[in-house]
């Protein structure tokens, strides 16, 4: 046992400094994530008890994040790398303990604290890609991703446990008030994200050249036009997955114990199987990668149909969170590879990440607007059963346009070779 962790941790090492940092800084920022994403929308449903305000306290949030990327150019020609990264992280991790301290359904307020709580998670991202953009060599991206899949998953699964047995049992035994046991978790929260930029500190890295926040659409070439496509999808699926988990488990079961309990064995299942697949594949895996997943979701949700009760509901979770796993690990290499092919100047890839960006939050959107359409076109139980199978059919998209994608790369990696010789 002893041999196999220092072996693993050997094949660590053979991340840079940077890299192995920048593992450290974002499994401590997962546990914050994943919990102010988790209970600030279970709070939201219990306070309000309505999907279509959640949806639309979700879209404004969504619309919110690119104009963060957009103003993120401004800051780093003032401030560097590091400085509005922590910007954006303590806005992160403010704005939803404002929300919780508010005790508050109006949908005026709501709305105000989506547009800031979005805007910090956009400053933190833009520059979150610079660093892995920078600090990743090409051929190490999947390991990367898979370690760091397995990293954030397993303190998410540990956070989300305990959080959930925290709200459960403090609201009956001890504080007997669900908005201060909620307050509590997300100042937990807040600590954990100031806990994640402590590991900047000593932290070498470049601030890149801004010269203009966004001058339109970096590329309309075939592939970066593909590359957007399939970030729109992969959108899609997020934006109502970001709803549908949590609402699932508290129509079906009923209170955040189980939510914690369920995330749990999910995840731990998916973190050890996608981390050991993930370390043995290469570059050329992805499109595998991702039809493992994409089936994994499709028979969960099929599953969810057949049986809509706790078991499909376990089954269901299950086979998202195994699904969540491997798009994690081939997404960002796949925008990264679309970005190697398409910018040749350093000042070029804030206009692609921000390309990304808006492509990911269009699609976030539209997720959360036909969510609210199915729900008034029929009932919040039918939305929640079938929508999740609709979904996963749709991401036959993201095959289709990772194999173009791959094919494509393949075909100009050859024209390299022919120009060598």
């Amino acid at each position: 046992m002893i041999n196999k962790l220092n072996q693993e941790y050997q094949y660590f090492l053979k991340l840079g400094d940077t890299a192995r940092k920048l593992v450290v800084s974002f499994s401590l920022y997962s546990i914050a994530e994943s919990l102010i994403l988790l209970f600030t929308n279970t709070y939201i449903w219990r306070q309000t008890n309505d999907f279509t305000t959640l949806s639309i306290y979700n879209i404004v949030y969504f619309a919110a994040i690119p104009i963060g990327f957009y103003l993120n150019g401004f800051i780093l020609r003032s401030i560097g790398l590091k400085k509005a990264t922590i910007i954006g992280s303590l806005m992160r991790g403010i704005i939803p303990i404002i929300t919780v301290f508010l005790i508050t359904n109006n949908l005026s307020i709501l709305t105000v604290l989506a547009i800031a709580n979005g805007i910090g998670v956009g400053l933190y991202w833009a520059n979150r890609n610079f660093l892995e953009y920078d600090s990743i060599e090409a051929e190490s991206r999947i390991y990367f991703y898979s370690l760091l899949t397995f990293t954030t998953t397993l303190t998410t699964v540990i956070a989300s446990l305990i959080v959930g047995w925290f709200i459960a049992i403090n609201t009956t035994n001890f504080l007997k008030s669900v908005n201060l046991a909620y307050a509590i978790v997300l100042v937990f929260s807040g600590f954990t994200v100031l806990a994640s930029m402590l590991v900047f500190r000593g932290m070498e890295v470049v601030s890149p050249k801004i010269t203009k926040s966004w001058k339109g659409f970096s590329s309309y070439s075939i592939s970066w036009l593909r590359t957007l496509l399939f970030t729109l999808i992969y959108g899609l699926t997020q934006g109502i997955m970001w709803v549908i988990p949590g609402a699932l488990i508290l129509n079906l079961i009923g209170d955040e114990r189980n939510v914690g309990d369920l995330q749990a064995i999910a995840a731990i299942i998916s973190a050890l199987m996608g981390y050991y697949i993930g370390k043995k594949a290469k570059t050329a895996d992805k499109t595998k990668l991702l039809l493992i997943g994409v089936i994994s979701f499709i028979l969960g949700a099929f599953c969810l149909i057949i049986s809509y009760n706790a078991a499909g509901l376990i089954i269901f979770l299950i086979s998202y969170s195994f699904s969540g796993v491997f798009l994690a690990i081939i997404t960002n290499p796949i925008w990264f590879e679309g970005i190697d092919a398409n910018s040749n100047k350093d000042s070029d890839r804030s206009n692609y990440f921000l390309d990304l960006e808006i492509f990911l939050n269009i699609g976030r959107v539209l997720g959360m607007l036909l969510l609210i359409i199915f729900i008034h076109l029929s009932t919040n139980e039918a939305a929640l059963k079938t929508t999740p199978l609709l979904l996963a059919v749709s991401q036959i998209g993201l095959i289709y346009f990772a194999i173009k994608l791959a094919n494509q790369n393949q075909s100009q990696e050859k024209v390299i070779e022919l120009d060598r010789g």
